[in-house]
């Protein structure tokens, strides 16, 4: 079977599975902790049009939460999301004192709101996203899988600070960004190592568009360098998943139908159920390969 038709196979598989998030597990007893932005959690921007109300955390379902389903975790509550949305390689360090800000965990900058300080995670927690993941190795020798997907807010609001679509802006800084997150995934990976030697999965990122391909081709440069340089760590590429499910579409993810659609009709950078699934194929298929 060829890869496009693997992921399109589990992915289908996975989408039956399309279930309401298992959250809040109980801290001494749950085996998977996942790590990561707005993909992790699994983002949807068209639930925050008519607000009030905040939808509610629940309301949000993002790969973790079907990885959880294949692997039997999520009836028992052995799963705990403490993505956010906006996060960057930085502020999952620093938190809010990141001197580049992030892209909606702590400042509302591209997401509509701050999901940390209206309380919007799915796992309620103090503290850096790091810290947090840390606290929870130490105390729990149950993990024993870890998943982390983290950078791309990092390269949106690079290309964000040239407004006007200059290449030489955008390139330039592209690379400056490629070399932050460089440094945190050093120091993210050491730490989570230091605590932690059981599986631990780092995903790259997809690409919303072919615009976007240069950019997210560098970011992921740097995420496999970070992957190579942390034996054990297994590297998930979502990059040529999305691309494999979207081969008959010509490689367009809004096409395949793999991000959500706006009110206008237009894609979203996020992935929709169907682009969730997709990324938990590639997850289900690095952890299970030979």
């Amino acid at each position: 079977m060829r890869l496009g038709q693997a992921f399109v196979l589990l992915a289908s598989i996975l989408s039956t599975f399309m279930l309401p998030p298992a959250f809040g597990g109980n801290e001494k007893n749950y085996t998977y902790l996942a790590l990561g932005d707005s993909v992790a959690y699994g983002m949807d921007p068209t639930k925050f049009i008519s607000v009030p109300p905040l939808p509610k955390p629940e309301d949000f379902t993002g790969y973790p939460e079907l990885v959880a389903v294949v692997e039997h975790l999520a009836q028992s509550k052995k799963e705990v999301n403490a993505a956010c949305p906006g996060e960057t390689s930085g502020s999952f360090i620093y938190g809010a004192a990141n001197p580049f800000k992030d892209a909606g965990c702590y400042y509302p900058f591209l997401a509509p709101v701050a999901f940390r300080s209206l309380g919007l995670l799915h796992t309620s927690y103090t503290g850096t996203q790091l810290e947090f993941a840390i606290s929870q190795l130490d105390t729990n020798k149950h993990i024993n899988l870890v998943t982390l997907g983290i950078g791309s807010n990092d390269i949106v609001l690079a290309l964000a600070a040239c407004p006007d679509g200059n290449p030489a802006c955008q390139a330039a800084n592209v690379n400056f960004a490629a070399l932050i997150v460089s440094a945190n995934l050093k120091t993210i990976l050491d730490a989570i190592r230091e605590h932690y030697s059981g599986t631990l999965i780092l995903m790259n990122s997809y690409s919303p568009n072919q615009v976007f391909d240069g950019a997210v081709g560098t970011l992921n440069t740097t995420i496999a360098a970070a992957a190579a340089s942390h034996p054990g760590v297994k590297l998930v590429n979502a990059f040529d998943a999305f691309k494999a499910a979207s081969v008959k579409f010509g490689g367009d993810p809004c096409a395949a139908g793999l991000l959500i659609v706006k009110p206008d009709q237009t894609c979203d950078i996020h992935p929709s159920p169907p682009g969730q699934a997709v990324l938990a194929a590639a997850v289900e298929l690095a952890l299970h390969k030979p």
